[in-house]
C-alpha cells in the first residue's frame, strides 16, 4: 500500500510539472479575450519572441514609417483586390503595425505575430521563436528584406497606374542647380527609401595648415549612440546623445599630405623628407537622403 501511494505521488508530481510547463509556454487554456475600447493590444509571446515584440511595439509608434508602408503597399492594389496573406513582408508588417497603433479595428486583446516569422522564412531568413535573438539585428533583417522587395518591383509603370501616368514629368528647364551641363536623372532607388534611411558625412581638417580632406558620404539605417557623462540636475535626452555623436573629435599623429608638400617646397636641393604628421579634427554631420 505504501508503495502504491508512492507511485501515485510520483505521477501526481509529474502531472503538475507538465501542467506548469504548458502554462508557461502557452498560457492559460481559455478563449481569447476581447479588447476593451481605448486599450492598446499586446503581442503573444511565441516562446522567446520578446525581441520581435519589442521591435514591433517600437515601430508601431513611428507614424512616418506606417505612412511609408501604406504608400509602399498601395502598388499591390493594382495587381489584385486583396493580396494573399504572408505573400509580401510590407503588407504583413503594415497589418500588424496598424493593429498595434489602434489604426485598424480588432477585437483581440493579444495579437499573434507568427505571420511575420512565416513571411521572413519565405524570404530565406531562418529565425527561431524559441531562441534568444537581437532586436537590433531583426530591425536590419526587416529593412534589408523591404529593400529586396522594393528591388523586385517592375521598373516600368503599370498601365493601370493612372495616378503615375497622369503626373507631368519635370523637365530639365524647371530644375535650377549650380552646375554645368545636363543633370543626371534621379534614380528610383532613392525615391522609395524607408524613413530610417539617412546619410552620414565625415571629413578631416588639419589643425596646422587647415587643409580639408574630401567629404565622405555613408548611408545608414540605424546609429549606435553612446551615452555621454551625465550632469547633475540635467536630464539626458536623445538630442544630447546625437550632439555627442556628431561632436568634433581630435585625431593625433595623422599624415598630412598638404603639410608634407609645403615642407618639401622649402627644400631647394630636392632632399626627401619624412611625411609630416599633425593633428586632425574629425567632423560628422547627419542628413536625410534625398527622396
Amino acid at each position: 500500500r505504501h508503495r502504491a501511494m508512492r507511485n501515485w505521488g510520483v505521477l501526481g508530481g509529474a502531472a503538475a510539472a507538465l501542467a506548469a510547463g504548458i502554462y508557461v509556454l502557452w498560457g492559460p487554456i481559455t478563449g481569447r479575450k476581447r479588447r476593451r475600447r481605448g486599450l492598446v493590444p499586446g503581442l503573444l509571446n511565441l516562446g522567446n519572441t520578446c525581441f520581435m515584440n519589442s521591435l514591433l511595439q517600437g515601430l508601431s509608434s513611428c507614424p512616418s514609417f506606417i505612412r511609408w508602408l501604406e504608400e509602399f503597399t498601395a502598388q499591390y492594389g493594382a495587381e489584385q483586390e486583396k493580396p494573399r496573406e504572408h505573400q509580401y513582408l510590407s503588407v504583413t508588417l503594415l497589418q500588424l503595425l496598424r493593429a498595434l497603433s489602434c489604426q485598424e479595428v480588432t477585437e483581440d486583446d493579444v495579437l499573434d505575430a507568427s505571420c511575420l516569422l512565416e513571411v521572413l522564412r519565405m524570404n530565406r531568413w531562418q529565425i527561431s521563436s524559441f531562441e534568444e535573438q537581437d532586436a537590433h539585428e531583426l530591425f536590419h533583417v526587416l529593412t534589408s528584406s523591404l529593400e529586396d522587395e522594393r528591388d523586385r518591383q517592375p521598373r516600368v509603370t503599370h498601365l493601370f497606374d493612372v495616378h503615375s501616368l497622369e503626373q507631368p514629368e519635370i523637365t530639365q528647364k524647371q530644375i535650377s542647380c549650380r552646375t554645368r551641363g545636363s543633370l543626371p536623372p534621379v534614380s528610383n532607388h532613392w525615391k522609395s527609401q524607408h524613413p530610417f534611411h539617412g546619410r552620414l558625412t565625415s571629413n578631416m581638417l588639419c589643425k596646422h595648415c587647415e587643409h580639408q580632406s574630401p567629404v565622405r558620404f555613408d548611408t545608414f539605417d540605424s546609429l549606435s549612440l553612446s551615452i555621454p557623462a551625465a550632469v547633475w540636475g540635467r536630464p539626458m535626452t536623445l538630442d544630447h546623445c546625437l550632439h555627442h555623436f556628431i561632436s568634433s573629435e581630435s585625431v593625433k599623429d595623422v599624415v598630412c599630405d598638404n603639410c608634407t608638400k609645403i615642407q618639401a617646397e622649402g627644400i631647394l636641393n630636392g632632399q626627401s623628407i619624412e611625411n609630416q604628421r599633425t593633428t586632425f579634427v574629425k567632423q560628422l554631420k547627419l542628413g536625410k537622403v534625398r527622396q
